[in-house]
């Protein structure tokens, strides 16, 4: 057991925010933007043949966190954590380049934010941990920090 989860936890979101990772903005279409991550991840499934055992991508950061711990009422841009090339995934699925208007984030990395993914049955879709989900709310994008404030009280109890 950890004697300062919080002091290991701030240690590692301060490492976490200095680190570069390449991301790439995207725009899926979905026609009813509340059910976009249950169509994104039926058409990554499809596309890449998964089963429920693993997956290539799991979807973080506010989207992600949002449905652990509710505190946001619309959330239109969904993160989606690869460990493959951004091009390629985009391809597949038929996401289209864009800097403006875009609704998919791809962040490509991989190494500890592979580790503990979740799979929900309800969503149909692979998630980050919630400490990945956490860290990547530390991006100061919007209410972000409002949101990643509630998940470290309420689900990481940190």
């Amino acid at each position: 057991r950890l004697i300062k989860p919080t002091e290991l936890l701030d240690a590692w979101a301060k490492a976490w925010v200095e680190r570069k990772h390449v991301t790439s903005r995207w725009y899926y279409f979905c026609q009813n933007p509340k059910r976009l991550v249950e169509d994104l991840a039926l058409d990554l499934d499809v596309t890449a043949g998964r089963s429920k055992e693993k997956s290539n991508f799991a979807f973080t950061g506010a989207i992600a966190a949002n449905r652990l711990s509710p505190l946001l009422t619309q959330i239109d841009v969904a993160e989606l954590a690869i460990s493959s090339s951004a091009e390629e995934l985009a391809k597949n699925v038929g996401l289209k380049p864009a800097e403006k208007g875009s609704n998919v984030i791809l962040i490509e990395r991989s190494g500890a934010s592979e580790l503990f993914q979740q799979y929900s049955q309800q969503e149909g879709a692979w998630f980050t941990s919630p400490f990945i989900q956490y860290l990547d709310l530390l991006n100061g994008r919007g209410r972000n920090a409002e949101l990643a404030a509630q998940l470290r009280r309420d689900i990481l109890r940190v």
